[in-house]
């Protein structure tokens, strides 16, 4: 975001904008209004995320419930963002299988890191709390 504003700010008179949205390289470097396209992703998936993780729906649905309604979620935004900003063709196949691929593909690999990181962090905080019983039970026999 800072990176737009400097370019907006300073080097509005020498760089063309174009109308297409897509990756533009070379001289220019990505367009800002690509720029800003992907920063409006990142608000609506950072808005998904605090409300697919928010305390009233942690108490109704499981952890993995929640992680597949987000990334559906996720993926029906960015579907509708390609969609909407033109970012590839509609009608050919290969880009969208791509897209729905790498998605999968880096979602999966995301979910098995963050079960491997909650199975770690469950299983020192029960060590934590397992050394914490023994002080305990061990200052009640002192007294």
């Amino acid at each position: 975001m800072v990176t737009m504003l400097i370019g907006i700010t300073y080097f509005l008179g020498s760089l063309k904008y174009s109308e297409n949205t897509k990756l533009v390289l070379g001289n220019i470097g990505l367009s800002t209004t690509l720029l800003l396209q992907f920063l409006f992703i990142s608000f609506i998936n950072i808005g998904l995320q605090y409300l697919f993780y928010s305390d009233w729906l942690i108490k109704e649905g499981s952890h993995r419930l929640r992680t597949a309604l987000m990334l559906t979620s996720i993926l029906l935004v960015m579907s509708l963002m390609i969609h909407l900003f033109s970012w590839f063709p509609e009608n050919y196949w290969l880009p969208w299988l791509l897209f729905f691929s790498l998605f999968i593909l880096s979602s999966i690999v995301s979910i098995l890191v963050i079960t491997w990181k909650e199975k770690l962090e469950n299983r020192q905080m029960e060590e934590g709390l397992n050394r914490f019983k023994d002080k305990l039970k061990e200052d009640q026999k002192n007294v």
